[in-house]
């Protein structure tokens, strides 16, 4: 493994020891071995490594993922998982995230967590839509922090609505509270709230039971003593 990782900082062609480094992971699960508990602290995830040495690289290793979550069994999945768990946490919960990569593995996630919906592992769905939603939870407050999070939050609810399985409703509720809270934050900002509260409407008319959990529509009134005239009418169609 080291030897591979040594040639990053200094070879042209990054594609054959990230391929060998991802092979190497693989095997630990292959083999059925004990997965190495990598952190991002102490044993940095050879793929972490990879991208600090060479941030080009993201791309094949986003492309490296992609290839293994197309080949790999859904039975796998959660071993599959479990080897990536610590970069995924890299690049999503990163203090300094690049916005780009996040939005990349995100979009890869989410599209697994479709295929899996077609199956029974419901265990690893929940992992995934986890994942997606604690990053969404990570933002700071300026504007491209949360417009980044606000964005990628439109997203994932757009994905809940068209698959809208009753199994979901919890990972809906946990979402459309942090939507609102954006809402709020958006507002302190400055920024313009009529994309989410449009959102916030197609849920309420989708799925009228969704906002009435954990304390949503507390935070909804809240929202229309607070914000400009401008958007009272789109928070009474709510």
């Amino acid at each position: 493994m080291n030897g591979l990782l040594d040639q990053i900082p200094t070879t042209r062609h990054l594609l054959g020891p990230i391929h060998g480094v991802t092979k190497l992971l693989c095997l630990q699960e292959t083999k059925n071995t004990e997965i190495v508990a990598y952190s991002l602290s102490s044993t940095l995830h050879p793929y972490i490594t990879i991208l600090a040495n060479g941030p080009e690289s993201w791309p094949l290793l986003l492309q490296e993922i992609d290839s293994l979550f197309q080949t790999t069994d859904n039975s796998s999945i959660a071993s599959l998982l479990k080897v990536f768990e610590a970069f995924f946490h890299h690049v999503l919960y990163n203090p300094k995230p690049d916005y780009s990569a996040c939005k990349s593995l995100h979009a890869l996630l989410l599209e697994k967590a479709s295929e899996l919906l077609k199956q029974t592992e419901e265990g690893v769905l929940d992992n995934i839509l986890r994942l997606i939603t604690n990053h969404l939870r990570i933002y700071k407050m300026d504007m491209e922090s949360l417009g980044h999070s606000v964005s990628l939050c439109h997203q994932t609810m757009r994905w809940f609505l068209k698959n809208g399985c009753a199994n979901l409703d919890c990972h809906m509720k946990a979402l459309t509270l942090l939507l609102i809270e954006m809402l709020h934050k958006q507002l302190s900002l400055g920024m313009s709230m009529m994309s989410s509260l449009v959102m916030l409407k197609t849920i309420t008319h989708n799925k009228p039971w969704i906002p009435v959990a954990n304390g949503s529509l507390f935070l909804i009134s809240h929202l229309m003593l607070t914000c400009s005239e401008y958007y009272i009418g789109e928070l009474l169609h709510i």
